[in-house]
């Protein structure tokens, strides 16, 4: 037998294309190094070649759709190319396919922070600090989101 033979991505992907469903997706989103994967796309947005690494992230997001890795990345590529509402949108994806991928929520906050939708941004900060308990700024993001309460009922 190959030793890198995994039993258990074969049967999900196995399951994932006689059921229809997304689980060999899911399963296998757990095994990939997205640092790995997405290196290139954040080198080239390191470097300023925006539109390039837009492109990695979108060939990357349309390949894994479950990975809210890949959907943070393509949302801050469309954050620094001021397309606020695409980027947005794909970190609600990021939120809404892989929910305990903190970063999406802390880059959603913010967005809907400088929208002054304070309790969105609020809620968002506060489900980043739920995935995030060994963030150093505990305080600071404490603030951050009793700063947007009080104006969200303003």
């Amino acid at each position: 037998m190959n030793p890198k033979y995994n039993k258990n991505l074969a049967l999900s992907l196995f399951l994932s294309v006689l059921l229809g469903s997304s689980i060999g997706e899911k399963s296998l989103a757990k095994e990939i190094d997205w640092d790995k994967t997405l290196a290139s796309g954040y080198h080239e947005l390191a470097i300023g070649n925006t539109e390039k690494a837009q492109s990695v992230f979108e060939g990357k997001s349309q390949k894994y759709p479950q990975s809210g890795a890949c959907h943070t990345a393509l949302g801050k590529t469309y954050k620094k190319l001021g397309k606020t509402s695409q980027a947005k949108m794909e970190f609600q994806k990021a939120c809404q396919s892989e929910p305990s991928f903190a970063e999406s929520f802390y880059e959603l906050a913010v967005l809907e922070e400088g929208d002054r939708n304070w309790d969105n941004a609020a809620s968002s900060f506060e489900k980043y600090m739920q995935l995030k308990p060994e963030l150093a700024n505990r305080q600071g993001m404490a603030d951050r989101i009793k700063f947007c309460r009080s104006h969200s009922s303003q």
